[in-house]
């Protein structure tokens, strides 16, 4: 999870204008607008990196709080500090919902792969289990996941359609990506914005009151 924190600071100057309650909906405000800026980020990445459903179920988990005098802005979306910070992944040994064991590998799709071409999961693709199989490169002699399905020859024997799936691997490290947010400029000035904007809102509704 990624959690971001809005708590404004008045200074001494605006002490008599700002009320605690503006300072309450300006970080308010303040936490939501960084949110929906989240979001947009997010789906604009889903758009460029012509991923499905990763970025848009990124977007889809961010929310925005307030706990006390602080808004909090979480993306909960799993996978998203790993991009961000970088780290290495590792199977889960959780149940495969296509082969029903255990997972004591990774399966990372190639360019050629349907998966990746498709954008869908394995279990999304619908392949009969027993089309399934893993097989082994010639070339570096790594396991790697395929689809195999037999077709008949018209004089003898099977003839077999052979369609790599992704390669099967003990574990991924994925370098950091600091593009996974918006950057630092863009979060402090929409913070800012957010609050300068309430706040001369709030002023104006109180002035327009009194005339």
């Amino acid at each position: 999870m990624i959690t971001l924190q809005v708590r404004m600071d008045m200074s001494v100057a605006l002490a008599r204008t700002v009320t605690p309650e503006d300072m309450q909906e300006m970080t308010r405000h303040a936490g939501d607008d960084l949110r929906d800026l989240l979001k947009n980020h997010f789906v604009e990445r889903s758009q460029q990196t012509g991923s499905r459903n990763y970025w848009a179920g990124a977007a889809e988990a961010t929310e925005s709080h307030m706990e006390g005098r602080t808004a909090r802005v979480t993306v909960s979306h799993t996978g998203v500090r790993l991009h961000l910070e970088g780290g290495t992944v590792r199977p889960t040994g959780r149940t495969s919902p296509v082969t029903g064991k255990p997972t004591k590998s990774l399966l990372v799709p190639g360019p050629d792969s349907p998966l990746r071409k498709r954008r869908i999961t394995l279990a999304e693709a619908g392949i009969p289990e027993d089309e399934i199989m893993v097989l082994y490169s010639t070339k570096s002699h790594l396991p790697y996941l395929a689809r195999v399905q037999e077709r008949k020859r018209m004089y003898k024997g099977w003839k077999q359609k052979v369609t790599p799936l992704g390669l099967l691997l003990k574990s991924v490290t994925h370098d950091p990506d600091r593009t996974v947010l918006p950057s630092d400029a863009e979060l402090a000035d929409t913070v800012k914005e957010s609050a300068v904007d309430t706040l001369a809102q709030r002023i104006s509704n109180r002035l327009n009151k009194h005339e």
